[in-house]
């Protein structure tokens, strides 16, 4: 800042020196698919592999992207709750397998780098463990099969990151790499979206009784997703990858 004089010249000034405050790292990560009730539950395990402790916010929503209330370690939350981990400690978060079926998703977002894992399913189905996944950008590709014979089907789940709708083109390649058929899908913001490979509303009514081949999603805003192949009595992840 510099003071002028009437001829114009400088007779003095002030100098000051700010300090800015960095903004604090917010560490974020997502489950795309969360049950409970009817027999399902969901164990959500956070671990702390640094040496300071941690604190975070998980916040569970419906498909409607609306906080979803429910009973998580014994405890009605209303779409949110409060997590510390120890450093280089373990913390697990438990759902409920009583009462109706309720759907929809998970995001946490901590002060420092915590890992995470989805311990998902029921006694009928099996269960399986799904990491946590990262926000991809464009959309994903993910192999697909459904077999209506060995009751074989590959389920999908998708949650929209974001305060405004998402759209996903769906492209569905045969195991040759043949495009045979394309559908679009719609989310709501924050929302949350779990098929199974033959609910999409494929644009040609192809049959999917006895299929392999890959599923690609183009959004267009940020998405978390996971893939699950689904057999009589078992879970098993399949790897998504993004676009």
């Amino acid at each position: 800042l510099q003071f002028d004089d009437k001829s114009g010249e400088v007779v003095g000034g002030l100098e000051f020196n700010v300090d800015l405050v960095p903004e604090p790292e917010v560490y974020k990560f997502y489950f795309p698919q969360f049950a409970t009730g009817s027999g399902f539950t969901t164990r959500i395990v956070l671990i702390n592999p640094g040496e300071e402790d941690f604190k975070g916010t998980l916040r569970l929503r419906d498909d409607d992207g609306k906080p979803l209330k429910t009973k998580i370690n014994g405890r009605v939350v209303g779409g949110e709750t409060s997590v510390e981990v120890p450093a280089l400690g373990r913390r697990e978060l438990r759902s409920d397998a009583g009462g109706e079926l309720q759907v929809g998703s998970v995001s946490l977002a901590s002060d420092g780098p915590l890992s995470g894992v989805v311990i998902y399913g029921s006694d009928r189905t099996g269960y399986t463990g799904v990491s946590a996944s990262a926000a991809l950008e464009n959309g994903f590709s993910t192999s697909v099969e459904q077999k209506a014979d060995s009751e074989v089907r590959t389920g999908i789940a998708i949650m929209n990151l974001e305060d405004a709708s998402a759209a996903l083109d769906l492209q569905l390649f045969d195991k040759d790499g043949l495009e045979v058929s394309q559908a679009r899908l719609e989310i709501v913001a924050r929302g949350h979206v779990a098929r199974f490979l033959d609910e999409f509303g494929w644009s040609n009514g192809i049959g999917l009784s006895d299929f392999e081949g890959v599923l690609v999603a183009t959004a267009s805003a940020r998405t978390a997703a996971i893939a699950l192949l689904s057999t009589k009595d078992r879970l098993t992840v399949i790897p998504v990858v993004p676009r």
